[in-house]
């Protein structure tokens, strides 16, 4: 049989007691508050923020602010215990510290004493670093790399240009007496009894501490210099020397300072306003110009080829008028043939079919004269095949007849004149399209004048010259007659520095 256990009703309050203790101890108790809410607690405890959380209202509760706070500008030391759900900015305030401040995202705090504190640690770090690499003699010049290398050519060119000082040898082993000589000083001065004397040795300790402080203030090195980040194709280094702490230069072999070069051209380029007309006039391309204005000199020339080198075509209506011009003359001449052949005049014209030609003589026969291929004729008289001199009756009177011919084949020749004088007057006055291949040829004429002087074009008709420019030609032009200053955006000055057999490009670009 199980025992039963029996519990008092003491016992059982201070258990249930216990267990909300220990629940209450694992979980923190917040006291929520809107940014607005805040302000105003901000102010009525005249910007005391650490005061907040000691109001009696909190109770012990932690203040969480639900959103974000901005404290920019406020006469703020101290937060206090104070949990910030989103951005905290506090710019411009007296804060040093965010000790027990908890918050989602950190935003501004420029101008602040906890902004110089994080400079300072940042600075302590990164001379600790120096310190080391400096220790490791990470860029010994017998045995580093590239970026070794570069960082010795940017060291020599703050030397050369007088950013920093460098110590020679004969300073530094004067560095090092005096250092043991202050040492010697105050070993003394710890045992010396007498005061003139003692007032002599402090004197003298005073005037070698001023020349080790001289001396190491010019005690620079390479490892004063840490890589940050590039700038084109170069690589930027950042001092954090004490007299040139931030400055940043960029150094690179000429390969890197050549395609530097080039990328900053095409940069610029990328925006031909950054360069007047008078340069851009030296690197237009005449192929597009040309191109630009064919449609426009082809529609010039069709619109008045009279203009230029071209002829027109004949309009069908005129096509039509010297064919049939020509086709009487055909049939006057073939008239004059077939009276010359003995036909008795008048010889009327009726219709030719297919080169069959047909009259009718004086005596109203059907004459018919049929050329063949071969260009000879077929002559016939009602049908029948006749020579010359065709048979006619008596009584016609021949003598009077061949007058008539000659009259009349007179009167055929002076016929042909006029009509072969008005064909001429047709073709010299044509009327129909512009000859196509006179167009064109004048076209390219024309075009060939356009890419021979592009500029004058573009001019004449008040045309921008950007989107005719050769950017290629642009930017070689650029590098050709440019240098390495364009990159040396700081003052424009740079400097070619030799470190173990290579070239170096080194400037300050801030």
């Amino acid at each position: 049989m199980s025992r039963i256990l029996q519990i008092k009703e003491s016992d059982l309050v201070n258990m249930i007691k216990n267990i909300i203790i220990e629940e209450t101890d694992s979980e923190e108790i917040f006291y929520d508050l809107t940014p607005e809410q805040y302000y105003k607690l901000l102010q009525s405890v005249g910007n005391q923020a650490q005061a907040i959380p000691k109001l009696p209202m909190f109770k012990g509760k932690k203040v969480r602010v639900n959103g974000g706070l901005d404290l920019n500008g406020k006469p703020i030391k101290s937060l206090g215990e104070i949990v910030v759900t989103g951005r905290l900015n506090f710019p411009y305030t007296e804060i040093k510290s965010l000790e027990g401040v908890s918050y989602g995202s950190l935003g501004s705090y420029y101008g602040t004493p906890f902004d110089e504190e994080i400079k300072r640690k940042k600075r302590q770090k990164e001379k600790n670093d120096a310190d080391q690499r400096r220790i490791d003699d990470e860029w010994n010049l017998m045995d580093t790399d590239k970026t070794g290398e570069m960082a010795h050519a940017v060291f020599s060119f703050m030397v050369n240009e007088g950013d920093i000082d460098e110590l020679s040898y004969p300073e530094v082993e004067e560095l090092i007496g005096l250092k043991r000589k202050l040492k010697e000083l105050e070993d003394r001065l710890e045992t010396e009894e007498d005061d003139e004397v003692y007032d002599e040795i402090y004197t003298e300790i005073e005037e070698v501490q001023e020349e080790i402080d001289d001396l190491e203030k010019k005690d620079n090195d390479v490892y004063g210099l840490i890589e940050d980040g590039g700038s084109f194709f170069m690589t930027n280094f950042r001092s954090i020397h004490d007299d040139t702490y931030g400055n940043i230069y960029a150094v690179g072999t000429t390969y890197d300072a050549d395609k530097s070069m080039r990328e900053y051209y095409e940069d610029l380029t990328d925006d031909l306003s950054n360069f007047n007309r008078d340069t851009l006039s030296y690197h237009i391309d005449g192929d597009e110009v040309a191109e630009y204005f064919e449609d426009m000199v082809r529609e010039w020339i069709y619109d008045d080829p009279s203009n230029y080198d071209v002829k027109r075509d004949l309009s069908d209506y005129q096509e039509r008028q010297i064919k049939d011009s020509q086709l009487e003359i055909d049939s006057l001449k073939l008239e004059a043939f077939l009276l010359d052949y003995g036909f008795l005049p008048p010889l009327e014209f009726v219709v030719n079919r297919e080169n069959n030609w047909e009259y009718t003589d004086g005596e109203n026969n059907k004459i018919n004269l049929v050329v063949g291929q071969d260009g000879k004729y077929d002559v016939f008289k009602n049908g029948t095949p006749t020579l010359k001199n065709p048979i006619y009756d008596e009584g016609i009177d021949w003598d009077e007849i061949s007058d008539l011919v000659e009259e009349r084949k007179s009167e055929i020749e002076s016929e042909i004149d006029s009509i072969e004088y008005d064909i001429e007057q047709i073709k010299e006055e044509p009327e129909g399209d512009p000859d196509e291949d006179d167009v064109e040829n004048e076209v390219e004429s024309l075009l060939d004048q356009i890419k021979d002087d592009p500029v004058r074009w573009l001019d004449d008709y008040s045309i921008d010259y950007k989107q005719f420019i050769d950017i290629n030609s642009l930017i070689r032009d650029l590098i050709d007659e440019g240098d390495y200053d364009v990159l040396a955006t700081y003052d424009g000055t740079y400097d070619e520095i030799d470190i173990n057999g290579e070239s170096y490009i080194v400037y300050r670009v801030d």
